[in-house]
This record gives structure tokens, sequence and C-alpha cells, in this order.
């Protein structure tokens, strides 16, 4: 059966699970402004949702690879 096309908002709050400490979405480029501003993700953000856009993510990767993190700090 062919899956039908989605909202992403809703596609979040379906795959939402309430035994997660937190989620974490990354992109290679950005994310939109409306993402970080509008009212869909801003009441998880930081707590619950963590958004890394490129430039953080490849930070963060190499901090990894190094044996650092951002909770060791």
């Amino acid at each position: 059966m062919p899956r039908k096309e989605r909202d992403p908002d809703k596609l979040w709050l379906e795959s939402t699970d309430p035994n997660a400490s937190k989620a974490l979405i990354t992109t290679t480029s950005d994310f939109q402004p409306q993402i970080l501003s509008g009212t869909e993700f801003s009441p998880f953000i930081p707590h619950r949702l963590e958004l890394k856009n490129g430039p953080q993510l490849l930070k963060w990767l190499n901090e990894i690879r190094k044996g650092k993190s951002d909770h060791e700090k």
C-alpha cells in the first residue's frame, strides 16, 4: 500500500516518543527561519528537541571524532 504524503510537522508529532529524553534533528544546510520562531517546535527547544544546522553539525561531529562532546564541556 503506497504511503501518503505527510506534512513534516505532523510527522514530528506522530514520531515523538514519550519515553525519549530528547530528539536531535540535523541538516547539512540550514533550517527555515520559521522553524525556530514558529509555535510548532519552539516549545520543545532546547529541552526536548535540538536542531543542528550544517556548521553546527560539522563542529559537533569533529568534537565527537576528537573525543569531546557538548555534554563533557
